[in-house]
């Protein structure tokens, strides 16, 4: 990754040597190690169809697999977040009418929840909440106007905050708490584990609705509690 950070975008397309004697385009290259892990990531799936799902309302996985597919989720949305240009994060709509900087805040919304909903939870007590979420599309209505009216610094560190304060929460749940059951911010039941792996997954969907906007393909998705 580093040295393809470090090569210029004109030079993807021209054919280079390799040390096994054959031309490729460093494009292609890439392309391949994609399928190579791909290939081993469809292995995977097959394996683990074998196993039989988790119970909805009490998602498991295995503790060391939480902070590496958050840390995925990121950095792909991150990194599609980046080919929007500078001008246009805070109006060109990428997701209905909402701009990217309103997305950022979305995303922050829910992370900023399932922070208060852990911490109780590390702390041995059932989650009780200011506000609790009856209707989704309601609270995303109120929500959206709202971070369109913040400075972009401010809702990016926001973003960026909300996030830190998950990360540190979820290292003090112990195997016990991640798997212990309580009524989350929708009013459905969950785990630590679970809620985790649904912000994974919801920063996953944004990431697949800006490659839309963007006019990129859909990615396959193995892991997460979407693909069981």
């Amino acid at each position: 990754m580093l040295a393809l950070q470090r090569l210029p975008d004109n030079t993807l397309q021209q054919r280079v040597y390799l040390d096994t004697g054959h031309r490729a385009t460093p494009a292609h290259w890439l392309r391949r190690r994609y399928r190579h892990d791909a290939s081993h990531a469809a292995d995977l799936a097959r394996w683990r169809a074998n196993y039989s799902a988790n119970d909805p309302a009490t998602p498991l996985i295995h503790r060391a697999l939480l902070r590496p597919l958050l840390g995925l989720a990121r950095a792909e949305f991150l990194a599609l977040a980046a080919l929007v240009p500078p001008g246009q994060r805070e109006t060109w709509p990428i997701a209905g009418d909402w701009s990217l900087k309103q997305v950022l805040g979305h995303l922050s919304d829910y992370e900023r929840l399932g922070v208060v909903a852990l911490r109780q939870v590390a702390a041995g007590h059932e989650p009780t909440y200011e506000q609790t979420i009856e209707d989704y599309e309601g609270f995303n209505a109120e929500r959206g106007p709202i971070w369109a009216a913040l400075p972009w610094a401010e809702v990016w560190a926001h973003y960026v905050a909300t996030r830190r304060a998950l990360l540190e929460v979820a290292l003090t749940l112990g195997d016990a708490a991640l798997a212990r059951p309580f009524v989350a911010p929708d009013l459905e039941t969950t785990t630590a584990c679970g809620y985790l792996l649904d912000m994974a997954g919801h920063e996953q969907e944004h990431a697949d609705a800006l490659r839309v906007a963007l006019g990129l393909p859909a990615l396959p998705r193995r892991l997460g509690r979407a693909g069981g």
